[in-house]
């Protein structure tokens, strides 16, 4: 996006949250490293987005062993951990054999219908944002459907059949949470931080208009 300012969008999205839930900012790590962003791109294959490592050079994700999600009651994932993750769901796939995996296939969904592939787990979906204690994501979409575009923002993961675009890109992504927090439309829920609309991905499908049939 350009002239987009990722660094001030995350200052507003993660000022409102300390404003919100003190003890959440207290979960964010000091910056990552960059050599550890840089091996991440290529362990993964692709290069990320700025408006991603804007955010890893502020915080390196948040601690994600407990406590409330930061983005919007998800945890936002360190790059060590976005790594851990993307190694897992790659011995998945290893460890299926082909019907095993056109059985996890079958049940997928996409919104819009031909922007994701209707895939159960793929190399190119890069998780960034967890479901605490889950194995449920959003992250970035590097192979997408058709009608899709690299480096899209969607929901994957275990329990994630019906997918859906939640941005066009991280940028869209990013600077969806700063106007939303700057619109006064979070909330503070049981200490976690959310929107009116729910959680992360409760929000992202109500904004998106997703719909399944």
């Amino acid at each position: 996006m350009a002239g987009f300012d990722a660094g001030a969008a995350w200052a507003t999205y993660l000022g409102k949250v300390g404003e919100l839930s003190p003890e959440s900012a207290g979960l964010l790590n000091p910056p990552a490293d960059e050599t550890a962003i840089a091996e991440l791109e290529e362990l993964a294959g692709h290069r990320l987005p700025e408006s991603v490592k804007a955010g890893w050079r502020l915080h390196d994700g948040q601690e994600c062993d407990e406590g409330p999600g930061v983005l919007l009651g998800l945890w936002w994932l360190p790059v060590a951990e976005v790594a851990r993750q993307w190694t897992t769901w790659a011995q998945v796939r290893a460890g299926e054999d082909a019907d095993g995996m056109r059985s996890l296939d079958l049940d997928q969904r996409s919104y819009p219908r031909l922007a994701i592939r209707r895939k159960y787990t793929l190399p190119g979906w890069i998780p960034l944002i967890a479901w605490p204690y889950e194995s449920d994501y959003v992250g970035l979409d590097f192979d997408p459907g058709p009608e899709g575009r690299p480096g899209q923002v969607i929901n994957f993961g275990q329990d994630q059949e019906r997918k859906f675009v939640a941005a066009a890109d991280f940028d869209g992504l990013l600077g969806w949470l700063a106007a939303e927090a700057a619109q006064d439309r979070l909330e503070l829920d049981d200490d976690t931080v959310i929107h009116e609309d729910g959680n992360l991905i409760a929000a992202l499908k109500q904004a998106s208009g997703a719909t399944f049939r």
